[in-house]
């Protein structure tokens, strides 16, 4: 676990958005969706690139279709750069999120508790953040419950499983 949280920081902090992450962008994010994605952080920008790339990588677009016929792989892919969307709402640079990984982990997850914290708050409610900045849009109940839910453990929806599967891998 720990070299996992050491990789994580050192990507976080050379994170950089390149030509090629642009066009894949424009290829699923329509302008609005553009521009609210562009207020996230360049680190969890690239960490929502990497999940929706790493998807891409090992889920077979065909067999996806096939067998999905009410949430297709564009909206996936979709899903995949929008899930930490509710980051936007108060930002956690690689330092605040190594900080608070530690504080959870000695305190055996009682830092929830402190919630009031905004930093804190973020870091466990970003999913129900980004739910209710993207309520209000023209997206499916399913869609956004995979923003939502993405980081419970009690997961029964597929689509967040997957989801929450590439997010934990980066």
């Amino acid at each position: 676990m720990a070299v996992y949280r050491v990789k994580q920081f050192v990507n976080a902090i050379t994170a950089k958005i390149t030509e090629e992450d642009l066009n894949f962008i424009n290829k699923y994010l329509d302008v609005n969706e553009i521009e609210l994605f562009n207020k996230l952080p360049v680190y969890d920008r690239k960490h929502c690139i990497n999940v929706a790339k790493d998807i891409i990588r090992e889920i077979d677009e065909e067999k996806f279709n096939k067998s999905n016929k009410d949430f297709n792989y564009k909206t996936l892919i979709k899903a995949a750069l929008l899930h930490d969307i509710g980051k936007s709402h108060k930002s956690l640079n690689p330092i605040d999120k190594s900080i608070l990984v530690l504080l959870n982990k000695f305190t055996k997850g009682k830092l929830k508790n402190y919630t009031n914290f905004k930093k804190v708050h973020v870091y466990y409610n970003h999913g129900e953040e980004g739910y209710k900045l993207l309520k209000h849009r023209n997206y499916s109940d399913k869609f956004l419950a995979v923003i939502k839910d993405h980081h419970k453990s009690d997961i029964s929806c597929e689509y967040t499983k997957i989801i929450k599967k590439y997010d934990d891998k980066n």
